[in-house]
Parts: structure tokens; sequence; C-alpha cells
């Protein structure tokens, strides 16, 4: 779920690079066969740009060096085949009432996903609805029509892989991200310099245009270099996206952004604290639980016992060894005896009862964990704090890292306010019971003709399924996207 415009880029040198350095022959095979095709017939439509570029221009440089890494992994000569699919077309076209195989329905189709491609996929099913003259009614309806809209697009790429990356052997590494949501392909190749050469990024980037099987049975992609396929960054231009990514930002919605370095970050308002989930309650109980028969049963379930004739004293033997006088051998018994193997009935007897409660309880997904920081992997913590335009309180994310150019953060929703669109029953289960997570991921883009930075991505979700009698939360499920973009008042960097 990696969120790149078509004009973005990354700042990968904001951190170090990692990676698995692969020999030239072994670099196709190593990748998902769909993004080794995308890549090849990405580079084969641009290999006359790359090798146009002039190396005597810094750009023109990093694009000729980006070229060179590209073509020695001999690119030019993986296989185009096995370009991903979308299957999951009669699903989303049952959720919006058309029919896959109708060529009338297919062009809606069409429109509908690159809509929700730009726009994300609630606005361009109100675009859709609005279109078709059908009623929506309030935001706990339009809830209700996403789901299986939402559960059939996470289903169409479901098990693909997003990204793969390696290090070449001239030092750089190269990057495949493949961003499904938002039709788009780019390679990245990254050279974080050294005492001797310039640091450089250059980014080719692609566009999928999706194309229909006939009987409707599933969309194929036709990829095309994007309006700007080549994106070189000198050393001049990276040091400047380094200065302009932390500082004050506004999101499209008029809220507040704070991104710091976790090191020496502004104290904001903390939240009050909530009481515990009770899913979370319970899986440490049984935790403790299990630990403690772990200890009672001893590392088997029976054991040979001995008893101390003249003192009544009582030895307990894992593995059988004879003893002498006055200690006489009394037979096989569970360990601890009488006393402990009614504790171990006990605690199995309440593990059962816990589990039980667990498995009647909802369960939700989760979100994509975050990697740890570390200087070595080039991922750095943040801090990232939100303030909300309507009420003016603050929301600082759980987690937060800058992982090789790309902000990645998530948070659990806590309070009333967190949530909207449901009702007030619903919301109050789901922030004191359920714990449903929240995540962004985040770009630095800057505009080539203005130079105006941004920050371009997605924020992600779960939707809740709940009762229509007594408003119960019955599931929580299914992420879903809306675009994120957040920009400098004025646009100015720190």
């Amino acid at each position: 779920m990696r969120p790149l415009a078509t004009t973005s880029y990354r700042a990968a040198v904001f951190a170090a690079f990692i990676g698995v350095s692969l020999p030239a022959a072994a670099a196709a095979q190593a990748l998902p066969q769909h993004l080794s095709a995308m890549a090849a017939a990405l580079f084969s439509q641009i290999e006359p740009q790359l090798q146009a570029a002039d190396p005597d221009d810094s750009h023109g440089w990093a694009t000729r060096k980006a070229y060179e890494t590209l073509r020695a992994q001999r690119i030019e000569r993986w296989s185009t085949e096995g370009f991903p699919e979308f299957s999951a077309l009669p699903e989303l076209a049952a959720a919006l009432e058309l029919d896959a195989a109708d060529p009338a329905d297919q062009e809606k189709l069409s429109a509908f996903m690159a809509e929700a491609a730009e726009h994300g996929s609630e606005q361009a099913f109100r675009n859709f609805a609005e279109s078709e003259g059908r009623e929506l009614g309030n935001q706990a309806a339009v809830e209700q029509f996403m789901q299986p809209i939402d559960a059939a697009l996470a289903k169409g790429w479901e098990g693909l892989e997003r990204e793969a990356r390696f290090d070449a052997p001239n030092g750089s590494e190269v990057l495949f991200d493949w961003t499904p949501e938002q039709n788009l392909f780019a390679i990245e190749v990254a050279d974080p310099g050294s005492e001797y050469r310039a640091e450089s990024l250059t980014r080719l980037a692609a566009t999928l245009a999706p194309q229909f099987a006939a009987d409707g049975s599933a969309v194929a992609y036709e990829l095309a270099p994007a309006a700007e396929a080549i994106r070189a960054l000198d050393a001049q231009d990276l040091a400047l996206a380094r200065g302009s990514l932390f500082g004050e930002w506004t999101d499209q919605h008029g809220n507040q952004w704070i991104i710091e370095p976790a090191a020496g970050a502004a104290e904001q308002p903390e939240e009050a604290a909530l009481p515990e989930p009770d899913s979370v309650r319970i899986l440490r109980e049984i935790a403790a639980k299990q630990a403690e028969l772990g200890a009672l049963q001893g590392g088997g379930d029976k054991v040979f016992v001995w008893e101390n004739s003249e003192t009544g004293a009582r030895e307990e033997q894992t593995r059988f060894k004879r003893l002498t006088d006055p200690w006489v051998y009394i037979g096989e018994d569970a360990p601890g005896g009488a006393e402990a193997a009614e504790r171990r009935a006990a605690l199995e007897a309440e593990i059962a009862a816990l589990n039980q409660q667990l498995q009647s309880m909802v369960m939700r997904d989760s979100p994509p964990p975050l990697p740890e920081p570390d200087a070595a992997s080039g991922v750095t913590a943040l801090r990232v704090t939100t303030q909300r335009s309507n009420d003016g309180s603050y929301v600082t994310f759980d987690e937060a890292v800058l992982d090789q150019g790309t902000i990645r953060a998530r948070r659990t929703l806590r309070q009333m306010n967190d949530i909207s669109g449901l009702p007030e029953e619903v919301i109050s289960q789901l922030v004191t019971q359920y714990s449903p997570p929240e995540w962004i991921e985040l770009s630095l883009d800057r505009e080539r003709n203005s130079g105006m930075w941004s920050l371009q991505g997605l924020e992600w979700r779960l939707h809740v399924t709940y009762s229509g009698d007594d408003l119960q939360v019955k599931s929580i499920h299914t992420p879903y996207s809306k675009p994120l973009t957040l920009a400098r008042q004025g646009n100015k960097a720190p």
C-alpha cells in the first residue's frame, strides 16, 4: 500500500539504503513476475529518453547512472509477459449493480475505477450514484454501500506483491513499486553517493490503463509512461528535500499537521486515557494463565514420585532414578500432587472459558506493521501530530517512521470525535471496546514548474458492520483508503 502520485518521488536519501545484493542474472528471477514484467515494459518504452540524457548536466548524469544500473541487471531482456490482473471484476460489478460482460456497463466500471484511483472509492461511488440517479441516504447508508465495493477492490489484487527492491553491485538501490489503487507503477534508482561521487535519485514512472476481458471475468492492464516519465534529482535537490519534510502542513480538509523527528519533538496535549479494550484484557489473561499452567506441568504430564519414610518429604522426578533408604518409590503421579492437579484443571477450564468469550467477540483486521526504527536499515522514528479543524483538539499517532522517504504512521481510534458518519452508539462501542486502527502513508512531492512542496498519499481505515436492529457491532473488516494531501501555507519550507 504505497501511495505514489504520478508526479511524486521519494526523497530516498532521508535514510540509508538496504537490500540484498543480487547478480544481474538473478535480479529478474528474484522479482515477482508481475513486477518484473511491468519494469521491463516501462524500461523498453523510455529507453531512448534515458540514452539521450546529457551526462554533463547533473540531472542528466543522474539519469544516465540509473540507466546504466538497470542495463547492468539486463532489464532489456526481461519478459514483459505476466502483467497483473484485477481478478474481482464480477464482484465489483455486482456491488455497483452492473453487468461486467455488458460493454456499456464496462464503460461505467472503467470510469468508476479511474475516479477511485484519483479521488478514492467513496467519492467515486457518490459520483457514480449521482450519475445513475440513485438515492444514497445518510453517511451510515453510504458506509453500507461501500463495504462490498471496497471488499471487491481489496480482493482484486489480493496476494500480489506491491514492491520489491535489491542492491545493485554498483552500490545503488533499485526499487520496484506498484500502487494498484492508483493505477501507478514506478522504478526508483537511488545512489547514496560516496566521498568521490554525488548522491542522486531517479524515478521512472508509468500509468496503468484497465482493459476489460470480453466476458467480464477480469481486468488486464496496459502500461504507458507517465506524463513526467523520468524525474532525476541531483544532490542539491535532495538536500533541499531533506529540509522540506519537517514542520507544519495543512490537509485538504483544513486540519493542521506537524511532522517532527521523534527525538526532541515538542510535547502536545495528551489524550485522556481510556479503559483497556476487553479483547486486549482477555488475551493478556489467557497468556498469564497459560504460563502458569506450563510451570505447573513441569515439562510433562507425569512424574516419578518418591517419599521419605522418615520425614514424609516428597520428591518428583521427570526421569526415573532409584533412590536409597529412607526414600520409598510411590509411583507415577501428576506434578505437584493432588493440589497441583486441581489447580491445573481449574486453569484449563478458565482458559477454555476465556477463549470461548474471545471467539464470541468482534475481531478486526489489523493494519500492516511498521518497520522498527533502525539506522542500519534506514528507518527513522518520527512524531506525527494533527490538530482537528472542527474543535482544535490534537491527535498524535501512536507510531510513525520515515521508511526510505515514505512517511508511515498508525494509531488507534480512541475518541468519539475520531469517527463520524456512524450512529453514536456504534462509535461508542468502537472506541471503548474494539480499538479500530487508522494508518497513513505519504510521499514528498515537488511540482516541477512551481517548485512547491506537498505530501501525497492515502489514509486507511476499516469498514464496520453492525446490526440495524440493536446497533451492535458485528465485524470490523476490509481496509479502504481516501486520498490525503498535505500542503504548506504559502507552500514555503520552514
